[in-house]
């Protein structure tokens, strides 16, 4: 909870309100291009983090450093809890790699994988009080717009591979709408194209008058979303002027991708990875359920650590015809699964 609380709200208030994270309206169908199908998923279960990531990443951010005295004040907010900042930076390890492959093969700016520590800090069992749900906080209309499956069985939203690769669609399908200038695409990003493309419209018609994100009349909260991103960004740029020590990170600890390619409970799989059963569902929170639903999807992410045993674990029974998970077990389950609030985590 306190550490939602860090990066999603301000210092000065922070958990003073019951919703602790920041909400969102994002765009609906009639404001956002057509519905988009899921790509093939990238395979780079062979890629490594960089010895030194953060001084790596912050070396491939695209957009300038703000000087805007908001950006500075919200930085301060940040700075006074540097613990906490921190500990959101340990919370995002075993996601980075997959976020960071995938923005790369589409050459966004690296700033993206900041996004879900002012949407979530990196928690993906968030979801906010306008029922947006996962790191990314998609809400149920647009996440199913891009292709998200949500039933009984399964929540796309909270699916690290899934809700990623829709995130990054969503935000270049936007930056294409606003033609390429990304303070007004994450802008879009949380209060809907239409609000902000009515905003830009509107300064339009003032004479000689500015048209940028920082000219327009934006909601507070979409103003504060974008300046929080710009924050941690110009904080990351330089961590050793601030005293801040961020995590070194374990490449063997960086999650990869595997389809395994047919039904499987999750304590069967956590036994043939070697696994805590726990770890294995923070890993994988898209599954509701102690089992898969019976049409899939069947993909795992796991530790690099455990991707070679796991592998000939799956061949050993695919070898012997054993299922990993038996006929009583797809049996449709009795009543919907409900998703846990942030503060009851």
């Amino acid at each position: 909870m306190l550490l939602a609380c860090t990066l999603s709200t301000g210092c000065s208030d922070r958990c003073s309100k019951s919703a602790t994270l920041v909400t969102r309206q994002q765009s609906t169908p009639s404001t956002l291009p057509g519905p988009r199908q899921q790509r093939g998923l990238p395979d780079h279960n062979h890629s490594e983090l960089p010895p030194h990531f953060w001084k790596t990443l912050r070396s491939e951010f695209q957009l300038p450093i703000s000087h805007h005295p908001l950006v500075k004040q919200q930085q301060q907010r940040y700075l006074k809890d540097k613990y906490h900042f921190q500990q959101v930076t340990y919370r995002a390890q075993p996601y980075l790699n997959w976020i960071v492959t995938q923005i790369k093969q589409r050459q966004l700016p690296m700033e993206l994988l900041l996004l879900p520590m002012v949407e979530s800090a990196f928690d993906p069992h968030a979801h906010s009080n306008k029922r947006a749900a996962g790191l990314w906080q998609f809400t149920l209309q647009t996440g199913r717009h891009y292709g998200l499956i949500v039933n009984q069985w399964y929540d796309g939203r909270r699916d690290i591979v899934h809700a990623t690769e829709a995130a990054l669609t969503l935000l270049s399908d936007l930056n294409q709408r606003f033609e390429g200038d990304w303070l007004l695409t994450l802008a879009a990003y949380n209060s809907g194209a239409f609000r902000v493309a009515k905003a830009v419209k509107a300064q339009q018609k003032r004479a000689g008058a500015a048209v940028d994100f920082w000219s327009l009349a934006l909601p507070q909260e979409t103003m504060s979303h974008v300046i929080k991103l710009l924050a941690i960004s110009a904080i990351l740029q330089h961590p050793d002027q601030q005293q801040l020590n961020l995590p070194d990170l374990d490449s063997q600890q960086s999650l990869h991708y595997i389809d395994v390619g047919q039904p499987f409970a999750l304590s069967q799989v956590a036994s043939m990875a070697g696994l805590p059963l726990a770890r294995l569902k923070a890993f994988n929170p898209g599954y509701r359920r102690a089992i898969t639903g019976p049409s899939g999807p069947y993909h795992l992410l796991l530790p690099h650590h455990c991707m070679a045993r796991f592998k000939q674990a799956l061949v050993t029974a695919t070898h012997q015809q054993r299922p990993l998970v038996t006929t009583a077990c797809t049996a449709t389950p009795r009543g919907p699964a409900r998703a846990v609030p942030t503060d009851q985590l």
